[in-house]
């Protein structure tokens, strides 16, 4: 009788997942010394002191066993998974390992929009539980496709924490409040020379001029530059932030920017967090029709609240977020245009709220946001399966 193959180092995965972790909070599952789980580390620590499962992934049966283990417990325990995503798939002919691969796929299909489904791609990667992810994390260099790239795997790390800072536990929570000493009052005259000219500019100065404390994180930055998409806090709440971005193709809405808004939009209305959104656009590049994202800001449930700075024209009024797809505030800025009309006209019609002064569009979101979030109920947890990355 052959002796068992000795078990894969196991040191390497721990050490790596040092760099998430909270110091001493890892707590390893399926341990026992000579169990064949084809190496996969997994576990439960804490981020940040709230509670994340873990595994490091592995080609292998024994390997997806281990992980769909700790996949049926984060799902049962409602809390984010992470997943270190350095295996590719198995080989055709090794039956177990590609039904273990399948018996994976299953559990990334059940959490999604339940729980937060995070990957770091630390190297090759063929498998699709990745990209089926709500978010994908990796290095430059590996080719990967993915929401956030940095220098390296400990930049990824602190994207991960940063995403989780801004994510519940799981669909049924609202996510973290974080105080700021940011008045939610705050002006910003520097805004007040974009109102209704030509004057170029990129939205980005007007996203970190709003927010608390000008943080932002941007997601899937190097795709679609046409539209920014990504996280910020408005009065200490977290938000999710869609703008068109003049800067690029005049803000245009193409198939890439529509498929990353509408993604953006589900993910976000999966786990209770707001939703800003800031239009400017040349309207609906040739030929798209914007269907997706109008479906996306149609079925969220969550406080959306839209400004418009210059222009929705045409086609582009009806899919960025306005009244009739369910926004509960819609502001405008003076001398902007909306499907062609004056804003003034627009707003005798119902179809915008109030016309603010540039300066005072934070202090006007900062409200507006506390007020819906007052009549906005804890929601039962709701499933939106995420589609692979464009």
């Amino acid at each position: 009788m052959t002796d068992a193959p000795p078990p894969q180092p196991r040191t390497a995965a721990r050490e790596r997942f040092e760099g998430l972790c909270d110091p001493g909070s890892f707590f390893e599952l399926d341990a026992t010394p000579g169990r064949a789980d084809g190496g996969v580390v997994a576990g439960v620590a804490t981020v940040d002191g709230r509670d994340v499962a873990l595994y490091a992934a592995s080609a292998g049966a024994g390997a997806a066993a281990t992980i769909v283990k700790v996949r049926d417990l984060a799902l049962r325990s409602r809390i984010p998974i992470v997943g270190l995503e350095d295996a590719g798939t198995a080989a055709d002919g090794d039956l177990p390992a590609l039904a273990g691969h399948a018996d994976v796929l299953q559990r990334v299909v059940r959490s999604s929009g339940v729980i937060p489904q995070l990957a770091v791609v630390g190297g090759p990667c063929a498998g699709p539980a990745a990209a089926l992810c709500d978010f994908t994390f990796t290095v430059v260099g590996t080719g990967c496709q993915a929401h956030f790239t940095a220098a390296d795997e400990a930049g990824c790390w602190r994207d991960v924490r940063r995403v989780l800072s801004y994510l519940p536990a799981h669909g049924g929570e609202s996510p973290p409040f974080v105080a700021t000493d940011d008045p939610g009052d705050r002006v910003e005259p520097d805004l007040q020379g974009l109102a209704g000219g030509g004057t170029p500019y990129d939205v980005d100065d007007v996203i970190g001029r709003v927010l608390d404390e000008g943080g932002f994180l941007e997601t899937q930055a190097g795709v679609a530059l046409n539209l920014v998409a990504g996280f910020g806090r408005l009065g200490g709440h977290a938000i999710g932030l869609v703008a068109n971005q003049p800067a690029a193709d005049a803000g245009a809405i193409d198939a890439a920017a529509e498929a990353k808004a509408a993604r953006f939009v589900r993910t976000c209305d999966a786990f209770n967090v707001p939703l800003v959104t800031l239009v400017d656009t040349a309207g609906l590049a040739a030929g798209e029709h914007g269907v997706r994202l109008a479906y996306a800001y149609a079925e969220a449930t969550v406080p959306k609240l839209t400004v418009v700075l210059r222009r929705a024209p045409g086609g582009a009024f009806g899919v960025m977020a306005p009244r009739q797809l369910g926004a509960d505030l819609i502001l405008a800025w003076p001398g902007a245009e909306i499907a062609g009309a004056d804003v003034y006209a627009a707003a005798e019609r119902g179809y915008v709220d109030d016309v603010i002064e540039p300066r005072e569009t934070r202090r006007a979101l900062v409200r507006g946001l506390e007020l819906c979030l007052r009549k906005a109920v804890e929601r039962p947890a709701r499933k939106h399966g995420n589609i692979p990355l464009v």
